[in-house]
């Protein structure tokens, strides 16, 4: 078996989201968040050829 195909048999009980699909909503979330900063409108109204491409988190690592 594809080991895709095994992320998404053992990610997915019945009825619930895969971890992928939590990611894209997780991800989409934070890009319709960037997108209502005012440093994001900024960066528009000097660029507005600019295209948010992608987020990242920074995760904080505790000692």
């Amino acid at each position: 078996m594809d080991w895709r195909k095994m992320d998404n048999y053992f990610s997915k009980s019945k009825g619930e989201m895969s971890v992928k699909e939590k990611q894209k909503n997780k991800k989409d979330e934070l890009m319709n968040e960037v997108k209502s900063l005012e440093i994001y409108k900024k960066v528009m109204e000097k660029f507005p050829d600019a295209e948010l491409i992608d987020v990242k988190l920074n995760e904080k690592k505790e000692d």
